[in-house]
Parts: C-alpha cells; sequence; structure tokens
C-alpha cells in the first residue's frame, strides 16, 4: 500500500496542498480530481518525487521514501505534457522499461503502437505520442503508475481504449490518476479523492 500524508506545497504565497491524505493499494485505481488549480498536478510530482514540498510523509508498506522516483521500478509517472524526447521511438521506449513477453505481445495488438513501433515520437500527432507513452508506461513493470490528466487530448477511441487496459492492468500494480474529468474518472476510478483548493 502506497500512502501520502503531511503534505504541504506552497508556491510563492499560494498554498497548493495541504493536510492531503492519500492510500493506493495494489488491484486499485485512486481517482484524484478538484478544480483547475487546486493541486492536482503538483499532487503527483510530489508522490513521484520531482518536486519537494515544504512538509510530506510518504510511505509504502509502513516504510517511508524520500525520492520514489529513485526506487527501480516502484513508480512511473506520465506528465500531462508527455515525457520522452522526439527522437525516441516506442519500441525503444518498450525495451528501455524492460517489456517482453505477454506484456510486448499485449502492447504489439494494439494498431496504433503495431503500426508506429518504429517511428520516432516527433513524427507522431500529439494525441497518438500521449496514448502510446501512456499505453507503455502501464505495462511496464512498475508497482505504480501515475497518470496526469491523461484523458485530455486523446480521441473518443483511445480514452475507451485506455480505460480498458487501465481496468485490466490494475490487477499488478495501483494507478493514481488526476483528470478534472469526473465522469470518466467515475468510470475507472474505485476510488476518488477531491482536492479542494
Amino acid at each position: 500500500m502506497l500512502e501520502a500524508d503531511g503534505m504541504e506545497l506552497v508556491y510563492g504565497h499560494r498554498t497548493l496542498l495541504r493536510d492531503v491524505y492519500l492510500r493506493c493499494d495494489i488491484g486499485q485505481v485512486l481517482g484524484v480530481t478538484g478544480k483547475n488549480g487546486a493541486g492536482k498536478s503538483s499532487l503527483l510530482k510530489v508522490l513521484f518525487g520531482a518536486v519537494e514540498p515544504r512538509n510530506k510523509s510518504i510511505r509504502y508498506r509502513e516504510k517511508y521514501l524520500h525520492r520514489p522516483y529513485s526506487l527501480r521500478s516502484f513508480i512511473r509517472y506520465v506528465p500531462r505534457e508527455g515525457y520522452v524526447f522526439p527522437y525516441l521511438k516506442p519500441s525503444e521506449l518498450m525495451a528501455m522499461y524492460g517489456i517482453e513477453g505477454p506484456s510486448l505481445e499485449a502492447l504489439m495488438r494494439l494498431a496504433p503502437l503495431s503500426e508506429n513501433h518504429d517511428r520516432k515520437f516527433g513524427t507522431l500527432s500529439q494525441g497518438l505520442q500521449k496514448f502510446l507513452q501512456i499505453m507503455v508506461t502501464l505495462y511496464s513493470k512498475a508497482q505504480y503508475i501515475l497518470l496526469d490528466d491523461p484523458f485530455a487530448g486523446l480521441s473518443p477511441l483511445f480514452v475507451e481504449t485506455l480505460m480498458e487496459h487501465v481496468t485490466y492492468q490494475k490487477q499488478d500494480r495501483g494507478i493514481i490518476i488526476a483528470s478534472a474529468q469526473l465522469a470518466l474518472l467515475e468510470r475507472v476510478s474505485d476510488d476518488i479523492l477531491v482536492i479542494k483548493e
């Protein structure tokens, strides 16, 4: 179980996060929602370790984690704007994440991936880039996956495909999704955390 509490994140004179408690078990999809600017993206960055708040307590199986991203195969994070270099290919990203066997076969059954696995991300549309990055990350060996605003910029078909795979992949990991699109979150989440301003 991944737990976090006591988080306080301040930007200038504005407090984005205060006393947020979060718990996500393996086998669970936790939705995080709130108004734009409430701190959803910032919460994921804190959980990943990319942003250092004033205070925090992040634990996995009651062991404190200082920089979760440094633990190999523990946590992966897909920011809203994506994260890969434009010259990288989906096939290279899959290799970096050690995706093989049944996971590789499942990904290669997806037409958007099988048709574009050897093309550079920079040559693909923004929506396709984002979809492929999320799908590859979902099939990585990480125990926890953090997805920031994954539905934004995706076609309705990609959104439906993504939700199907999130539901399937949660069997072996915990998935935390931050989004203001509550209707979509409610369809895919086991529990929802609302961040208030």
